[in-house]
């Protein structure tokens, strides 16, 4: 039970505070990339921004309709899903063919699954978008997946969450048949991580969970547990990239 309820709050922090970074990012156009099973959608549209839905064909298959069910007219003008290949730079392009404004890219719970060419393209990738629309590319991935859950399960509990941390690295790789080694972001430190992008073309601007935290819903009774999240949380941070000046 404390197990579940820890993925339960890490995911709505997780998807709050991207909601929130991709507003206070200024760009008329919320790229989330994967979009998962969350309706970051209706939120983005609801605010009246643009959203791009991209994740592989068979999510979106599941996601657009259901969403677009809830949406209001008016949302569903400013809403469009594509199935993308986010290591082919054409399909990315193509995805994003028709939209103006600069574009927040929204990368939650991606990066960790790519062998090193993969990461390279993507990266890449990005870069090339980032240069054409103009905009910021945000993710916590170097830091969202198993120190979120082992801090969240630590303020839950009161309980240390490294052996959380350890079971999710040793069972995320093996439910997404992926090797204990795979590519420079995961084995890397963050020092290394972050000059990984700095070689790409990027800079990195870092903010913390704790410093965008919202009042969650699921605590609403709990204040001295959110306060708790907020400290545990100040480890846990996001990065805005963007294109360094004439990296393209």
């Amino acid at each position: 039970e404390d197990i579940m309820q820890t993925f339960m709050v890490s995911d709505e922090a997780r998807y709050h505070i991207g909601n929130i970074m991709a507003e206070e990012s200024g760009c008329d156009v919320i790229v989330d990339l994967p979009c998962g099973y969350v309706p970051r959608g209706l939120a983005t549209t609801a605010k009246g921004r643009t959203f791009y839905g991209l994740d592989l064909p068979a999510v979106v298959e599941e996601l657009e309709p259901a969403i677009r069910q809830l949406a209001s007219d008016k949302q569903n003008e400013l809403m469009h899903f594509c199935p993308v290949d986010a290591t082919n730079y054409e399909s990315l392009k193509a995805a994003l063919e028709g939209s103006t404004g600069k574009i927040c890219i929204i990368m939650d719970g991606l990066l960790g699954y790519f062998n090193q060419p993969e990461l390279d393209a993507v990266c890449d990738n990005i870069r090339k978008l980032l240069s054409e629309h103009g905009g910021v590319w945000i993710t916590g991935d170097k830091y969202s997946g198993s120190l979120l859950e082992a801090n969240t399960y630590q303020a839950l509990t009161g309980k240390d969450g490294t052996m959380l941390a350890e079971m999710m690295i040793k069972g995320g790789g093996k439910v997404a048949d992926i090797p204990d080694k795979r590519s420079s972001f995961v084995d890397g430190t963050v020092e290394e991580v972050k000059q990984y992008f700095s070689d790409h073309g990027f800079d990195i601007k870092e903010t913390s969970y704790a410093e965008k935290l919202p009042e969650l819903p699921s605590q609403k009774d709990s204040p001295e547990t959110l306060e708790k999240l907020r400290d545990l949380y100040k480890d846990i941070k996001l990065w805005t990239i963007s294109v360094k000046q004439g990296a393209d």
